[in-house]
């Protein structure tokens, strides 16, 4: 049972982390000086509840990584779950979506290294890997299902060796070539929604969301991803028939319809 001091004390943990994200939200930086100031509380007092600033900047990612996650993860309707095209799809759709509501919090563990927090922090590294497995997984299941056509590639050695310790590290099935091509789409991903979200699309494109959606389509679209998703309802133009089927589903409109 949780005693009212442990209550106390975690609602306490809570405000510092709440008044960190406002800062980040704000574009300021994360001081002890500038959340003990806005609490009332002293430094040593702060000290009671986080070892250093480093702490709470390193309980802010491992919180950010796991709320993403748990976005990626959450419940697919009883459609969507026949068919692991269609979840890779929304999957990374819901990718963008969540980045979008959260920058500050995509920016913690996606954005530049946060300032005093070192690469071998094992709970981070570990709520990353998690979400790396969760597509490297999602694809190798397509692939066996006989829903992913991946062209036979020649990698040079070094790049060889790299994408099998990438394969040892996350005790992954999938072939070489299968985590070539996963790292290819979720940097593609990773790159537009860097570029939307630090607005380097500005005055160029109209709808990032379209924009986003088309761009995923076209390069899951090379392996017959795209053409497994609405096998169920075939159009003359398979592909444009399930992106567009898709798109209704996460509200991402063109504007001229």
């Amino acid at each position: 049972m949780t005693t009212r001091r442990e209550k106390l004390r975690q609602a306490t943990v809570e405000e510092i982390k709440s008044i960190a994200w406002d800062l980040l939200g704000q574009n300021q930086t994360v001081t002890i000086h500038s959340i003990t100031r806005q609490m009332g509380m002293t430094a040593p007092a702060f000290y009671t509840y986080f070892k250093n600033r480093e702490a709470l900047m390193a309980q802010l990612v491992e919180d950010a990584l796991d709320a993403f996650y748990s976005a990626l993860t959450a419940p697919f309707s009883s459609k969507e779950k026949k068919n692991t095209a269609t979840i890779i799809f929304t999957t990374f759709i819901r990718y963008r979506q969540w980045a979008v509501a959260n920058p500050s919090a995509f920016s913690l563990f996606a954005g530049q290294p946060v300032s005093g927090l070192g690469t071998d922090n094992g709970a981070q590294a570990e709520l990353a890997d998690r979400g790396y497995k969760l597509f490297f997984n999602l694809f190798d299941r397509a692939e066996k299902a006989g829903g992913l056509i991946l062209p036979k590639a020649d990698f040079p050695t070094d790049y060889s060796k790299m994408l099998a310790a990438v394969k040892e590290r996350l005790a992954l099935d999938a072939g070489v070539d299968l985590i070539h091509h996963v790292i290819q789409v979720t940097g593609l991903v990773h790159g537009l929604i860097s570029m939307e979200l630090s607005h380097r699309f500005t005055g160029m494109i109209e709808n990032p969301e379209l924009l986003f959606a088309s761009q995923l389509s076209d390069i899951l679209g090379r392996t017959g991803l795209i053409n497994k998703m609405l096998r169920a309802n075939p159009g003359k133009d398979e592909l444009a028939c399930a992106v567009s089927e898709t798109m209704k589903r996460h509200n991402i409109r063109i504007k001229n319809e």
